[in-house]
């Protein structure tokens, strides 16, 4: 559980804590044709869309018969073996970090020297997500897009669903794939400073109001801010691999306490009440952190949404950072 002062942690966390996982299986499909974001069978026409990974959750879908595919045209593009780990949430830095690193990790492990291309989606082309090329890189895995404009004719194409449902992890295997990064980093800076608080700066969702302020009051207490925008994947790993205290609001650069070093200690400011987006509690639980929180109250209320405004009660919060500071 946190180990934050407040009364109520066991309304908003109790539940994380009685999560079960459903096997993970590794599907090897023959001759599969690709139409955009179709599957099938390319003799029967038959969906193969049971067995591609679908988001948030590790159970598979029920499948389907496509009743008629127009025939291939003759300019198809052939691949004779290819990798498929990703859903539609995988283009946002936590989902490819947490979700799909982590059965790479697994397939490197199984298939060896012999590790089949990944095959990335033709959207993310054109998203700059250097994230995603670089962790690849790193792990010496080649990939390629699936194109656009032509379908696709895959002899062997494999596909694996998610280890855990999205926000839930297994411990040993997200801390062998922080292991692995940390490693593979360029340079894991030994100096750097040891307590960072993320802004989310000009992202539109999830600003705290009162930032100007908040970051006056934690620079008086030792802390840098910075923004994630122009950071690259591996000088992340190395930046917050030497960081020891971590703040920020609910969002994808708190995933970046995966290179942290173990017994480090996150405190998130997230969203009042909010018993559902447990995703960053979770996380630090299973890489052994300390997990902190101070609630914030949202720009319009009660709002079920996870995108709105947020204001931070600023001596509550300095509070919870100097309890942080003496654990």
């Amino acid at each position: 559980m946190p180990c934050s002062q407040h009364r109520g942690c066991d309304t908003l966390f109790a539940h994380e804590l009685q999560k079960s996982f459903q096997p993970v299986h590794l599907y090897s499909l023959v001759n599969v044709g690709i139409d955009n974001d179709l599957w099938f069978c390319s003799e029967t026409h038959k969906s193969l869309e049971y067995f591609k990974p679908k988001a948030g959750s590790n159970v598979l879908q029920e499948d389907s018969t496509i009743h008629q595919i127009s025939a291939y045209n003759e300019d198809i593009f052939v691949k004779s073996e290819a990798l498929f780990v990703q859903d539609e949430w995988s283009n946002n830095y936590f989902h490819w970090v947490c979700d799909v690193l982590p059965k790479l990790i697994l397939l490197k492990c199984y298939f060896g020297s012999d590790m089949p291309p990944v095959m990335l989606k033709a959207s993310l082309r054109c998203e700059n997500l250097s994230f995603i090329a670089d962790s690849l890189a790193s792990l010496g895995i080649k990939s390629f897009f699936q194109p656009h404009d032509r379908r696709m004719l895959i002899n062997k194409l494999y596909s694996m669903h998610g280890i855990a449902s999205s926000g839930n992890y297994l411990s040993r295997l997200m801390r062998l794939t922080a292991r692995t990064f940390v490693s593979l980093a360029a340079s894991v800076r030994s100096g750097g400073s040891e307590m960072i608080y993320i802004s989310r700066g000009v992202s539109g969702r999830r600003i705290i109001l009162n930032e100007f302020a908040l970051r006056s009051m934690i620079s008086q207490l030792g802390y840098i801010t910075i923004t994630l925008d122009s950071i690259s994947f591996d000088e992340q790993v190395s930046l917050f691999h030497g960081c020891k205290f971590l703040l920020g609001v609910h969002g994808a650069g708190l995933t970046n306490m995966m290179w942290m070093k173990p017994r480090s200690n996150i405190l998130e400011i997230r969203r009042r009440n909010d018993a559902k987006n447990n995703c960053y509690f979770s996380l630090a639980s299973s890489l052994l952190h300390r997990y902190f929180y101070c609630e914030a109250d949202q720009t319009f209320g009660e709002s079920l949404a996870n995108d709105e405004c947020l204001t931070i009660d600023l001596p509550r919060l300095r509070e919870e950072i100097l309890f942080m500071h003496s654990k």
